[in-house]
């Protein structure tokens, strides 16, 4: 939903969340725009590449008026490829933060160059941050439900074992 209100919102090519994984890679978890065969869920990125690597590495908003024309930003040959193809000019990614932790990347992109107000910076961030907590919230829900199925396993084998009187039938 996320992806979704803020591409219609910034009439965007493209919007995408991105969790950071334990190998360090960004995990994209939430596509809207921009065919499927750019930058779909699923697809594991170099987090050190691109505006995405300039957001992380900095801790901040950044912004580029067009990526593959920047000579501030490395591109891999792939991660070139999937730009031009998608047809990504102008980008705009913001690290998700929740607490002190960054846990992702919120990323969009338009299919023609342009600059961004100080007020759309505002909004995004104000989105990101908002996007961080919901989705740390999703992530204790899934840990805390998971932990419970463990428990009431371990509590059904205690019961069965509990209940054994002759030791041979264990």
């Amino acid at each position: 939903k996320i992806a979704e209100s803020l591409r219609a919102l910034f009439d965007g090519h493209f919007v995408g969340v991105g969790l950071l994984v334990r190998d360090g890679r960004v995990l994209i978890v939430a596509p809207d725009g921009a065919g499927p065969e750019t930058f779909q869920a699923g697809k594991a990125l170099d987090p050190a590449l691109g505006l995405v690597g300039r957001a992380l590495g900095e801790q901040r908003l950044c912004w580029s008026s067009e990526l593959l024309a920047d000579p501030s930003l490395y591109f891999d040959e792939e991660r070139r490829r999937l730009i031009s193809d998608g047809g990504h000019r102008a980008s705009l990614v913001v690290p998700l933060r929740y607490g002190a932790r960054i846990i992702g990347v919120l990323g969009l992109t338009w299919s023609e160059p342009r600059t961004f107000s100080h007020d759309e910076c505002a909004l995004v961030q104000a989105f990101a941050d908002q996007a961080a907590v919901a989705l740390e919230n999703a992530r204790l829900f899934q840990e805390s439900e998971r932990r419970r199925r463990q428990a009431e396993a371990l509590a059904r084998a205690a019961r069965t074992l509990t209940g054994v009187r002759n030791v041979a039938s264990v």
